[in-house]
């Protein structure tokens, strides 16, 4: 992965990236990315997840619903573990949206 994480750190340096205007959190740093967030996505591909503290970070950051999109329902069941003070949704159909909207706007 060492060849795809240089790989893609070149790619990167070749479009502009900005600072996000909404908090985004990096699975590397289990913190927001800064202005230098192409450095940590290129070191995404070859590092170890931070999973439970980015969990945890996203909480202590005012997330209180987090949604699974895909097959399966492994990282809803991590994050249920992880605190049970959030709501976790899945949504593994396109049908099964429908339905997770109706739940939250209602």
């Amino acid at each position: 992965m060492e060849n795809a994480s240089i790989g893609l750190a070149e790619y990167l340096k070749t479009i502009p990236l900005a600072k996000p205007i909404i908090p985004i959190f990096s699975n590397v740093t289990a913190s927001r990315y800064d202005k230098d967030c192409a450095e940590l996505i290129a070191k995404q591909v070859k590092s170890p997840v931070k999973w439970e503290q980015l969990i945890r970070n996203l909480i202590a950051d005012g997330t209180d619903t987090f949604i699974e999109v895909g097959a399966g329902k492994t990282l809803s069941g991590l994050i249920r573990k992880t605190s049970k003070d959030v709501s976790v949704y899945n949504i593994e159909t396109f049908s099964g949206l429908s339905l997770l909207k109706e739940k939250i706007l209602c």
